[in-house]
Formats: C-alpha cells, sequence, structure tokens
C-alpha cells in the first residue's frame, strides 16, 4: 500500500505479468511499459479473504507495519497514506480500510501475447471486482512501444512512441533506470 509504480520500463520480468497488485490501498500504477509478458498489471482482491492478525502470520499486515513504526518518523512522512491506516485490528475489520481504495492504473502501455494492459480475478467473489475500487483508471494502451533498439537492450522511445499520446506522461529518461555496475 501507498506506493508508486511510475516511469518503469518492464521487459519480460516474467512469463504472465509484470507488476501484482493484491488489493493494496494507494498503489499509483502510472507511466509504465510492460513489454514481453501475457498481460501488464495483476488486479485482484485477495487481501479481502487472507489479510489476518494472526501473530507471525505473512499476511498479518498490521502487525509488519506495526513493526516498523509506521505511523511516526520518517515512515508516516514517506508514507502518509499508509500513516493514516489505524492501527489495531478492531478499527480495520467491516470498514474500508481493506479495500483497494486509491489506487490508480493509468497511462501505462503493454505490449505481449495478449491485449490485456491489465487482468482481474475476483477472489473475494462476494465482492465487486477489484478495479471498482480504483480511484483511476484509464489511458492505458496495448501497442508497440516503440523502442529505439530492443535487441541491443536500447529502451529509448522513439519519437513516434505511442507513450507520448498519453496525457502527462512525463517521458522516461532511460539513462537512469536499469542495472548499474
Amino acid at each position: 500500500s501507498g506506493v508508486k509504480i511510475e516511469g518503469n520500463i518492464l521487459y519480460k520480468v516474467s512469463p504472465m505479468f509484470a507488476i501484482q497488485h493484491n488489493g493494496g490501498r494507494d498503489v499509483q500504477t502510472q507511466y509504465n511499459i510492460f513489454s514481453g509478458h501475457w498481460y501488464g498489471v495483476d488486479i485482484s482482491n485477495v487481501a479481502f479473504e487472507v489479510v489476518n492478525n494472526t501473530s507471525g502470520s505473512s499476511w498479518n499486515l498490521l502487525g509488519k507495519l506495526q513493526y516498523f513504526n509506521y505511523q511516526a518518523g520518517a515512515w508516516a512522512t514517506a508514507y502518509p497514506n499508509v500513516a493514516a491506516i489505524p492501527n489495531t485490528w478492531s478499527s480495520l475489520q467491516g470498514t474500508h480500510w481493506l479495500e483497494p481504495e486509491g489506487s490508480v492504473c493509468y497511462g501505462n502501455l503493454h505490449q505481449g501475447i495478449t491485449t490485456d494492459v491489465y487482468r482481474q480475478h475476483n477472489s473475494a467473489t462476494s465482492l465487486a471486482a477489484p478495479i471498482s475500487w480504483f480511484s483511476s483508471v484509464g489511458q492505458n494502451l496495448s501497442q508497440d512501444p516503440m523502442f529505439t533498439d530492443p535487441a541491443n537492450l536500447d529502451f529509448s522511445l522513439k519519437s513516434a512512441s505511442p507513450m507520448f499520446s498519453i496525457p502527462g506522461f512525463p517521458g522516461i529518461d532511460t539513462t537512469q533506470i536499469g542495472i548499474k555496475r
């Protein structure tokens, strides 16, 4: 929850999808290029079924937040949306805090085996589809990103790239991304 995934080129990072969104809140996925996957973003609401208050459980997410004292200091400053989450399990149960509110899937481009920029699966079938909780979904494209020379790992965009047609696209400085040695 509370993370920004922006301005990335995710090239063949996995065969299925580039990003997995399991129902976290305030996840900003925007202006990314996903190339070489079945689809770009996997969106689910699995958190509704598995988040718990069991000590030692990998799904005791509130316990993990509390370990880092998420409502104070550097954590609260860096992640104010996360700091707003109540700090007791009883304050979370039956409320909107377990819903993926505030999340965004905007201005991403996918090139892969399917034309799906994102795919959703409704794990908690009694609830609305996962994407319905998002605050913004749009301007996602399924096209060739028009990399300069992907065979030689030059992922800079040609001037005719469809990414430049997306309103607000800030560009991706490919000289500042990738493995640094």
